[in-house]
């Protein structure tokens, strides 16, 4: 019976991962292409080159595309936000796979191709983009005040005209001490990839000064915010009101949930990616840290309100 009962926390937690691992699994007909090339190397996209391609050639590839909903694509004309004094014709569309309200823009001046921004909808880090195209040449790290994220991070490929970005829930990590860019995670996910003229109109990019590999390759730890430590210290206090209310409830039935809550979010401990092994694995390493020094501290009330008790029975 004690084996069942301090097995099933590790249980519990076990199919939390599964779970959660299984909603981002791969659908077959999401666009791959970044990786796979097919059917030509970016920065083309399914034969669209950027400099060359027209509004009817776009319009017609979308609608053959499987995974663009033909229905959704959206044709507008708007000013140019560059200094040149242009006209720009906006082409937005959204997803069939996976189903989503918006996954793609494209931008033409005088009838050829600018640019693509294409949101990404399959498990994807900036490890894996740095495997398929080299070490990139310059990364960005973008601040809350030029984004509605708290962090954005680019890496950016000048000559093959190819940016990635992921983002972080943290606000931007700073230089090193060296005056070197801050080392970026390489399992943060991408959410987003732009074909385009490589641009820095804020002058945030700095040289690649590589990956941060440290001794969890997932985590970056930082310090904790003030909301963080409020839930651990109000968890803290519900933890004692319950092992004191219910003294015969297991330690681990109590302390496994209420440190569940307390590291629901994560992020004010640590920076992590949105890629599902990462993601789960510090949320699973926190709460089992967090059940461990919950457990002990329920045994040690319940010891302490114990002693004196049996003091006066005896």
């Amino acid at each position: 019976m004690h084996r069942m009962r301090s097995s099933w926390p590790v249980a519990v937690l076990a199919m939390v991962a599964v779970t959660a691992c299984g909603a981002f699994r791969a659908d077959p007909q999401i666009d791959h292409s970044l990786l796979s090339w097919q059917p030509c190397a970016p920065p083309c996209w399914y034969s669209l080159e950027l400099g060359k391609t027209g509004l009817g050639e776009l319009r017609t590839t979308l609608q053959g595309l499987p995974f663009v909903d033909a229905k959704s694509i959206q044709v507008t004309e708007s000013e140019s936000s560059s200094t040149e004094s242009r006209r720009v014709t906006v082409v937005n569309w959204d997803c069939l796979h996976p189903k989503q309200r918006w996954c793609g823009t494209a931008r033409l001046s005088e009838d050829r191709l600018i640019d693509l921004l294409l949101l990404v909808y399959f498990d994807l880090t900036f490890s894996d983009v740095v495997h398929r195209f080299g070490p990139p040449g310059r990364v960005s790290f973008i601040p809350a005040m030029f984004t509605i994220i708290p962090c954005q991070i680019q890496l950016h490929w000048p000559d093959e005209m190819l940016s990635v970005s992921g983002h972080l829930l943290n606000d931007c990590p700073t230089a090193e001490p060296s005056g070197t860019a801050p080392r970026p995670n390489p399992n943060i996910r991408v959410d987003s990839v732009y074909y385009g003229a490589y641009r820095d109109p804020h002058g945030f990019s700095q040289p690649w000064p590589g990956f941060n590999e440290g001794p969890f390759i997932f985590l970056d730890l930082v310090p904790g915010g003030l909301f963080m430590w409020l839930v651990f210290l109000a968890s803290l206090l519900v933890l004692v009101a319950i092992v004191l209310w219910k003294p015969s409830w297991p330690s681990a039935a109590v302390s496994v949930p209420l440190a569940g809550i307390a590291t629901f979010l994560p992020t004010y401990v640590f920076q992590f990616s949105d890629v599902c092994t990462p993601t789960i694995m510090a949320y699973a390493l926190n709460t089992f840290i967090c059940s461990l020094v919950y457990i002990a501290i329920s045994q040690a009330v319940r010891r302490a309100w114990r002693r004196p008790h049996q003091l006066m029975g005896s």
